[in-house]
C-alpha cells in the first residue's frame, strides 16, 4: 500500500470493513465451534480423537464453505451479475477466520491421537481457549472511552449471557 493510499480516508475505512467483516466471521465461527466441542467433550466416552479431529474439521470447512457460497450466490441475487474479482478477494481474506477459530481444535485433538494428552484434556483445552478469545473480544467491545466501569461490566455480562445462550442452542442441536 503506498503512502498517499495509507492517508486516504476511503482506504482506512475500507480497512476497517475488512476488519469488522473478519471479526464478526471469527466471532460466529468460534461460538459454532464452541458449540461443536462442547459436544465432543460431553461424549469422550464414545468418540475417538480422530472423529473428534474429523468433526471439527467438516464443521470449520463447512462454515467457511458455506459463508463463501452465500456471499456468491447473494451478490449474484442482488446485483444481477457475478461478484468482482475484488470484492471477492476481500470476502476470501475475510471468510479464513474460521480457521483461526479451528486451530486450538486443529493442535490439541492431534496430540490427544498422538497419546501425548487424553481427548477429554484436548477438548477441555480447547472449550478454555476458545472461551478465553470470545472473553478478549467481548472485553474489547465493552470498552470504549465513553463508557464507564459500570457500564463496561454490565455490557460484557449482557453479551457473555447472550453467548452463552448461542452456544448452548448449538450444543442442544
Amino acid at each position: 500500500m503506498s503512502r498517499q493510499q495509507k492517508n486516504d480516508p476511503r482506504s482506512k475505512e475500507s480497512e476497517k470493513q475488512l476488519q469488522a467483516d473478519y471479526l464478526r466471521e471469527r466471532i460466529y465461527s468460534g461460538i459454532t465451534l464452541l458449540g461443536v466441542s462442547a459436544g465432543l467433550l460431553a461424549n469422550t466416552a464414545y468418540i475417538s480423537a480422530s472423529y473428534a479431529l474429523t468433526t471439527i474439521v467438516s464443521a470449520a470447512l463447512g462454515i467457511g464453505l458455506a459463508s463463501i457460497f452465500a456471499e456468491l450466490v447473494s451478490y449474484r441475487v442482488i446485483h444481477d451479475r457475478a461478484i468482482p474479482r475484488r470484492e471477492f478477494l476481500h470476502h476470501l481474506r475475510t471468510h479464513r477466520a474460521f480457521l483461526v477459530a479451528a486451530a486450538p481444535s486443529l493442535i490439541f485433538i492431534p496430540a490427544a491421537a498422538l497419546s501425548i494428552m487424553t481427548l477429554r484434556t484436548a477438548l477441555v483445552i480447547d472449550i478454555v481457549l476458545g472461551v478465553f478469545s470470545l472473553f478478549v473480544i467481548l472485553i474489547r467491545s465493552a470498552v470504549t472511552p465513553k463508557n464507564t466501569l459500570a457500564s463496561i461490566t454490565v455490557s460484557i455480562g449482557i453479551q457473555a449471557i447472550i453467548a452463552a445462550l448461542v452456544i448452548g442452542l448449538k450444543i442442544v442441536k
